[in-house]
C-alpha cells in the first residue's frame, strides 16, 4: 500500500484517478479495435474523442458526447454538401475559411458545453474537406470514414465511462447559493450598503463564479437546463437587489438599518432553512425603502423557485439565444480571432492543396484545430507553452513509434495491440494531475502523427514531414498567444466601452425596456472580474462596481417619470438623460453636465445618478484611455 501510494504521488494519481485512467485507456483503446476490425479508413480517429469527451461530471459528459455528435454532423452536413457541389478548389477553400471563421467566432459567444457543439461544427468541415482536396477521387470516402470514427469514439467513452462518472455535485451547489442568498439578504436587513472594497469584490466575484458552476451542475439534461433557468432568474434578482440597496445609499447615505446583523442573520437562516417567504413579511416590512423591499421580495420568490419542479414564475423568458449564448462573451475579441482563424486556416489548406501532400494537409488541419481551441483556453498565455510541449512529446513518440515498431506489423489484431500500450499511457498521463493540461495535445498528436493503418507508410521523408507540420502548426498558435500585450487592461477597458454602451443605450429615448437594464446587470458579472485583474495600482482600484448597477437602475427610474412628469420636470430629466446617453464619447463631460442639472433641481433620482457617475467615472474613464 505504502509503494502503490509513492506510485500514486509520483505520477499525479490517486485511487479513484488511477482507475479512472484505466477505463479512459480500456475505452481508447476499444474504440480503435471497433473502428479496426470494421476495416474503417483511418481508424486511429476512432480514438480522438475518447480524450476530450472524458468529463470528471457525468453531466458534463453526456454534455459533450451530445454536442461532438451534432457538430460533427453539421460540420459533416457542410462538408459533404460542398464536395456534391463542386464549386471548384478556389471556392471550397474560400467557404471552408469563412465558415471556420464563423464557428470560432460563434463558439467564443456560446456558453458552457454548448461551445464544444460550435468546435466540432467548425473542425469537421476541415477533417472532411481536405481529403476531398487533396484526394479527390478517395477524398469523400476518407471524410466518410471519418466521421464514422467520430461517432464510434463518442458511443464506446460514453457507455465505458459514464456508470462510474459520478454527478455534478448539486448539494455543494445549492448550499453555495444559500450562502449567497443569506449573505446579501443580511446585507439588505441590514442597509449595509455601499459595500466596501473587497467585499464588494468577493461578492461579485462569487456571483460570477455561480453563472459559471451553473452550466456544469445543469449540463445533460433538460430538466437542467430548466433549471438554469431559474438559477439565472436569482442571480438576476440578486444583483438587482445590490443595485437598489446601492441606490439608496447614494439617496440616503445616514439610513438606518431594519435590523442589527444577529437579528437580520437569524432571520435570514430561518427563512432559508424552513422556505417560508411570509416569514420574512416582518422583517422586509422595516425596510423603508419601497424600490429595496420590492427587490428584496423578487430575490426571495426567485430562490424559493429554485426548489420548484415546475417553472418559475416571472423568471424571465429564455429564448434559444439565452439558452445557448452567454451573455458574459467579449464580441470584439470573438470577431477578431474568427477572422484570424478563418484566414489563417484558408492560407494553410491552400498550401496543402498546391502541395498535394500528407503534411500539407497535418499543416492545415493543426492551424485548425489550434487555432480554435488556443482562443477557448482560460489563460491561454500560461497554457500555450504546455500545449506546445504536449503537441512535441506527442510527435516524438509517434515518430519512435513508426520507425521502431509499425514497419513489423502486419495484420490488424498486431495493429491494434501495438497501439494499446500507448493509449494506456495517454489514459494516465491525461487523469494525472501533473500532465492533465498537454496530455491532451500529445495523445491527439501522437494519433495524428502516428498514422497507424495497414499498410504502413515507412518512408521517412513523410514520417518526419507530418511531424514537422503538426509541430509547426503548433508553433504560429503558440506564437501568437505569446505575442498578444501582457497587460490586461486591454480587456478591461474593452469591457468598460461596454458597460458605458449599454449604460448610455438604456438613457436614450429609442431604448426599447427592461432588457436593456437586465443586460446591464449580466454585463456586471463579467467586468467585476476583467477589470479587477486589469485595473492598475491607485485611484482604480477604488471604484465600486455596484455604483453602475445603481446607475442604470437609476436611469430606468427617470426613463419612467419622463412619461408622466409635468413641464418643469420634464425638461430636467431630458437633460439628464441625453447627458447620461454621452457616457461613452465623453464621460467626464457627461458627468459635468448631470452635475450642473443636478445642482439646481432639487431632485433625489438625480443625485443619486450624480454619486453613482461619479463613483463609476475610474471605470469609464478605462473605457476611454488610449
Amino acid at each position: 500500500m505504502g509503494m502503490f501510494q509513492t506510485l500514486g504521488r509520483t505520477l499525479g494519481l490517486d485511487r479513484r484517478t488511477f482507475w479512472e485512467a484505466v477505463r479512459l485507456g480500456c475505452a481508447a483503446w476499444l474504440a480503435f479495435a471497433i473502428a479496426t476490425f470494421l476495416h474503417i479508413e483511418n481508424a486511429y480517429w476512432a480514438v480522438m474523442p475518447v480524450w476530450v469527451v472524458s468529463q470528471p461530471a457525468r453531466g458534463l459528459l453526456i454534455g459533450r458526447a451530445v454536442f461532438r455528435v451534432v457538430g460533427t454532423l453539421v460540420g459533416a452536413a457542410f462538408g459533404f454538401a460542398l464536395m456534391w457541389l463542386d464549386p471548384g478548389p478556389a471556392v471550397v477553400l474560400a467557404c471552408l475559411g469563412l465558415w471556420i471563421a464563423v464557428w470560432t467566432a460563434v463558439l467564443h459567444l456560446m456558453r458552457g458545453v454548448h461551445s464544444y457543439g460550435a468546435m466540432l461544427a467548425g473542425m469537421t468541415a476541415a477533417v472532411v474537406l481536405l481529403p476531398s482536396l487533396l484526394h479527390p477521387a478517395h477524398g469523400p470516402a476518407l471524410a466518410m470514414a471519418r466521421v464514422e470514427c467520430t461517432l464510434i469514439g463518442v458511443l464506446v467513452v460514453t457507455l465505458v465511462t459514464a456508470l462510474w462518472t459520478p454527478r455534478s455535485s448539486v448539494e455543494e451547489f445549492r448550499a453555495r447559493l444559500a450562502a449567497l442568498a443569506e449573505e446579501v439578504l443580511v446585507t439588505a436587513l441590514t442597509m449595509q450598503a455601499p459595500l466596501r472594497g473587497s467585499d464588494e469584490r468577493r461578492l461579485l466575484k462569487e456571483i460570477a463564479d455561480l453563472q459559471a458552476a451553473a452550466a456544469q451542475v445543469t449540463a445533460g439534461s433538460m430538466s437542467g437546463y430548466r433549471r438554469l433557468r431559474r438559477i439565472d432568474a436569482f442571480i438576476v434578482a440578486t444583483l438587482g437587489l445590490l443595485a437598489q440597496l446601492q441606490r439608496h445609499a447614494f439617496a440616503a447615505p445616514s439610513g438606518h438599518p431594519a435590523l442589527e446583523e444577529a437579528s437580520a442573520r437569524a432571520v435570514a437562516q430561518r427563512v432559508l432553512q424552513d422556505g417560508r417567504l411570509d416569514a420574512l413579511a416582518p422583517a422586509t416590512d422595516r425596510v423603508q425603502d419601497a424600490d429595496v423591499r420590492a427587490a428584496l421580495r423578487r430575490m426571495m420568490e426567485s430562490y424559493a423557485a429554485l426548489g420548484a419542479e415546475a417553472e418559475a414564475a416571472g423568471g424571465g423568458q429564455r429564448t434559444l439565444r439565452t439558452v445557448l449564448f452567454s451573455p458574459l462573451a467579449d464580441r470584439r475579441k470573438a470577431l477578431l480571432l474568427g477572422i484570424f482563424t478563418g484566414i489563417s486556416t484558408t492560407l494553410a489548406a491552400t498550401i496543402a492543396f498546391l502541395l498535394a501532400s500528407n503534411a500539407g494537409e497535418l499543416l492545415a488541419l493543426g492551424v485548425c484545430i489550434f487555432g480554435m481551441v488556443m482562443g477557448v483556453l482560460p489563460a491561454p498565455r500560461r497554457m500555450a507553452p504546455l500545449m506546445f510541449c504536449g503537441v512535441l512529446a506527442g510527435v516524438a513518440i509517434a515518430t519512435l513509434y513508426r520507425f521502431g515498431i509499425q514497419p513489423h506489423i502486419a495484420t490488424p489484431l498486431e495493429l491494434v495491440m501495438s497501439l494499446s500500450p500507448f493509449l494506456m499511457l495517454g489514459a494516465f498521463a491525461r487523469l494525472s494531475r501533473r500532465t492533465a493540461i498537454p496530455a491532451i495535445d500529445a495523445n491527439m498528436c501522437f494519433l495524428l502523427a502516428s498514422q497507424a493503418v495497414l499498410p504502413a507508410v515507412t518512408d521517412a521523408r513523410d514520417i518526419l514531414s507530418g511531424g514537422l507540420a503538426l509541430i509547426l502548426a503548433a508553433g504560429l498558435a503558440t506564437t501568437v498567444v505569446r505575442l498578444l500585450p501582457r497587460n490586461r487592461i486591454g480587456t478591461a477597458r474593452r469591457l468598460a466601452q461596454a458597460l458605458a454602451d449599454d449604460l448610455a443605450r438604456l438613457a436614450r429615448p429609442d431604448t426599447r425596456g427592461t432588457s436593456d437594464a437586465e443586460q446591464v446587470r449580466r454585463g456586471m458579472m463579467r467586468l467585476s472580474i476583467h477589470l479587477e485583474r486589469g485595473s492598475r495600482r491607485g485611484a482604480e482600484r477604488r471604484w465600486s462596481l455596484l455604483s453602475a448597477l445603481a446607475l442604470g437602475e437609476t436611469i430606468a427610474r427617470l426613463r419612467l417619470r419622463l412619461a408622466s412628469a409635468a413641464a418643469p420636470e420634464q425638461a430636467a430629466l431630458t437633460d439628464a438623460l441625453e447627458a447620461l446617453a454621452d457616457l461613452r464619447r465623453d464621460p467626464d463631460g457627461a458627468a459635468a453636465r448631470l452635475g450642473t442639472i443636478t445642482a439646481a433641481h432639487a431632485d433625489g433620482d438625480l443625485r443619486v445618478a450624480q454619486a453613482a457617475l461619479t463613483a463609476l467615472l475610474p471605470v469609464l474613464r478605462i473605457g476611454r484611455s488610449a
